[in-house]
């Protein structure tokens, strides 16, 4: 009892923190950018660039700036994981909308999508700043022409900046953070404190959380001042609010039922789509042997439910050591061809080599047999995992069970 009236007073005493959501097209170095923050504001050395993958799931960083804490929330900016950036907007205090401003090509696409979130009403009034991103390479637009492209407060009276920055120096990082500490320290929105269940996922150098990450809110308890009887009550309110988070986020949805919304059957421009429906985009080519039928392929990989919420189920980037030999229990071993793995595992794997990294869109039809991920390998590793999955899988009221997946191929054997 007196932990949990100790964790009742923190929660009422705690700074609030400050919420920034990065969002903004592949490509134009959110998690590098978010991998410097940590290295200029907190004593762990980010990820050097070399060793940043396109992010699936999501990016966290913590620190405090001048006496506010702040949380960093990056998400993935490819085409079929920017349906999850909205399961975030309630919880965001400010934008942090980055866009390369050395590819004019993609502005009008960065528009397009950026336009398309400040016009989601749980981020109406928020601030937004836009980061011109790698200002020092050659042919980078100015942040006046940035702004002009993106139209940049002409239809929206929110605070909204322009600056430009580099993220693989940090040149212009401490600017863009006292900008959205200085627009959001008093007055700005209460945002909710969630209670919710979430997935444990394992953090990876590709973009996947760390255990415990906040994941979007599935009930909430706005913070208020509390009487003395309201104090003594909380403890109930806060099991009850729990165990209706916990009912609310995994119950079946029938208003979902019969809609697709067309997303199962997205095509994107920058995927290969294959004749049985799977689509591929290979985000590191490998340069080792490529594997043939009956032999056995180890791979890593993660899992994402991209049809509904984004839902992580496995995290990439286990530990694999100075001497990788394929005996490792925590990576995945399969014979080529086994009627047993999922059709799209054994198609994409199947035109892969080792050393490669392919990110696969897999419809229902080449994934788990009959929506049952104990049908079909690989499988969840962890019970969250699984929990997740099954979900999404075995619910009536979903009709897009579409899964997202990056597999890297480490080694084949005979």
């Amino acid at each position: 009892m007196f932990s949990l009236f100790s964790g009742c007073y923190e929660y009422m005493t705690r700074k609030e923190e400050l919420h920034i959501l990065i969002i903004g097209l592949d490509k134009a170095g959110k998690t590098t950018l978010l991998e410097k923050l940590k290295t200029l504001y907190t004593d762990y050395t980010g990820l050097d660039a070399s060793q940043i993958l396109p992010t699936v799931g999501l990016n966290i960083a913590r620190f405090e700036v001048n006496n506010t804490p702040m949380v960093l929330w990056d998400l993935g900016g490819q085409a079929p994981l920017r349906s999850i950036w909205e399961k975030y907007f309630a919880e965001s205090h400010a934008l942090l909308f980055v866009v390369d401003s050395s590819d004019a090509d993609r502005i009008h696409e960065a528009k397009m999508v950026m336009d398309r979130a400040l016009g989601n009403r749980e981020l109406h009034g928020a601030p937004l700043l836009v980061l011109a991103n790698k200002h020092d390479a050659p042919g980078a637009m100015p942040a006046v022409e940035v702004r002009e492209l993106l139209g940049l407060g002409k239809f929206d009276s929110r605070a909204s900046d322009v600056q430009t920055c580099s993220a693989l120096s940090g040149d212009g990082l401490r600017n863009a953070i006292d900008w959205l500490v200085d627009k959001n320290v008093a007055p700005r929105p209460t945002k909710v404190s969630t209670f919710s269940c979430r997935a444990s996922i394992s953090n990876s150098q590709d973009g996947n959380a760390s255990p415990g990450s906040p994941s979007p809110p599935l009930n909430a308890i706005a913070r208020r001042h509390f009487s003395a009887a309201t104090f003594l009550a909380l403890p109930v309110a806060l099991f009850v609010s729990s165990a209706e988070a916990v009912i609310k986020g995994y119950e079946p949805m029938p208003a979902l039922q019969g809609k697709d919304y067309g997303k199962s059957r997205m095509t994107y421009s920058d995927y290969v789509t294959t004749d049985s429906g799977l689509q591929y985009q290979d985000l590191k080519p490998g340069t080792g042997v490529q594997p043939s039928k009956g032999q056995t392929a180890v791979v890593d990989w993660s899992g994402v439910t991209i049809g509904y919420y984004g839902r992580p189920f496995e995290a990439r980037n286990k530990a694999k050591g100075g001497a990788f030999t394929g005996d490792e229990k925590d990576f995945f071993r399969f014979k080529l061809g086994d009627p047993g793995v999922i059709p799209a595992f054994n198609e994409a794997v199947a035109g892969m080599k080792v050393g490669g990294i392919r990110r696969i869109i897999v419809p229902s039809e080449i994934g788990y047999p009959n929506n049952d991920y104990k049908k079909g390998k690989p499988s969840p590793t962890t019970f969250s995992g699984q929990r997740a999955l099954g979900f999404v899988l075995e619910n009536q009221g979903f009709i897009d069970k579409t899964l997202l997946f990056d597999i890297e191929l480490l080694k084949v054997v005979e």
